[in-house]
């Protein structure tokens, strides 16, 4: 019943409501329950409470500004786009390297997490000498464990080759079939991932791919 009032309050016809039902369905309620052990995932107690927010309510604003204020680090152009009501734009702006840093810290977070298991990593090897993104650097996944097999049918192999991916479901690219589909962003991401990097690694050395996708929250403080 109470599960059935809350849906109630969405009107999945308008675009700020499936982004607010899509952030909702997104938000993982066990970071109430954790204590993390990495300083990079400490969350404090005002945070905690605009995730409640998040997560039981309509989606809250961080950010009193009217426009972007993020910075290009290359050009030092100012993003300046208006800002909407729920901040979905500082959580999806491209402008600056912010989800770079948050990939990195969740890199960080699982690497340390490895070394505690006394799991040996190393950066993933290139399966091609360019990436069409990037044309300075080879495309690759971001880590691989070493001697780490995952005994499964179908997925086995000498070495596992990880791939991290920031995505934000309340983004107007994918809101409309998140607000419907918990998981749903994560999944195209992954799907993507698997196309193109498991069949590469697999021929080479028989290593397993594994994709893994987080959803990312962003504010300005």
């Amino acid at each position: 019943m109470l599960a059935g009032d809350h849906d109630a309050h969405y009107d999945m016809a308008k675009i700020g409501d499936q982004q607010d039902k899509a952030t909702m369905l997104s938000t993982d309620a066990s970071i109430f329950m954790l204590i993390p052990r990495s300083e990079l995932l400490c969350v404090s107690d005002e945070q905690l409470i605009y995730l409640a927010k998040q997560l039981f309510g309509k989606a809250q604003r961080r950010c009193v500004r009217k426009f972007c204020p993020n910075t290009a680090l290359g050009n030092g152009n100012i993003c300046g786009a208006e800002l909407d009501s729920r901040d979905i734009h500082i959580r999806t702006c491209r402008i600056n390297n912010v989800n770079h840093h948050k990939h990195a810290a969740l890199q960080q977070w699982f690497e340390d997490l490895c070394k505690q298991a006394h799991i040996q990593t190393t950066p993933a090897p290139p399966i091609t000498d360019v990436s069409e993104r990037n044309p300075t650097k080879q495309l690759a996944a971001d880590i691989m464990l070493i001697d780490v097999s995952l005994k499964q049918p179908g997925r086995d192999g000498k070495c596992v080759a990880i791939d991290f991916s920031i995505v934000t479901p309340a983004a107007e690219s994918y809101c409309k079939e998140a607000a419907n589909k918990p998981l749903h962003a994560a999944g195209l991401r992954e799907a993507m991932k698997v196309n193109k990097y498991l069949h590469a690694y697999k021929e080479m050395d028989d290593i397993h791919f594994e994709p893994s996708s987080l959803k990312v929250e962003v504010s300005l403080e």
